[in-house]
């Protein structure tokens, strides 16, 4: 990997999911890996959170809502439809219900 600096791409391909990215660190670092190449699916649990990522007009950013990690099933689902879109992802930062889940289930992340 080389950095955005070097006009290659930096995340040759990648993807991540990323729990978080109304505000704060997720957020940021959401559009940070987006910005550098990674695919980013950005969760979030409020549609005008997800218009607002839309907004930044970055292509490799992607919203989904609604996440709800306080719904077990939802997480179940949300991390289905990432490993159909995408196969496992290549990175994943995880907090709180999201891991505890996986854990509990088995479901690899």
């Amino acid at each position: 990997m080389k950095t955005k600096d070097s006009n290659t791409t930096f995340a040759n391909g990648k993807s991540v999911f990323i729990t978080g990215c109304s505000s704060g660190i997720g957020r940021e670092t959401a559009v940070f890996l987006a910005d550098r190449g990674f695919t980013v699916f950005a969760s979030v649990r409020k549609e005008a959170d997800a218009g607002n990522l839309r907004h930044l007009n970055l292509p490799n950013l992607v919203p989904v809502c609604p996440v709800d990690l306080t719904n077990l099933d939802n997480i179940t689902s949300v991390v289905r439809r990432h490993k159909d879109a995408v196969g496992t992802g290549d990175h994943c930062r995880r907090r709180g219900p999201v891991e505890q889940h996986a854990a509990r289930t088995g479901c690899a992340l």
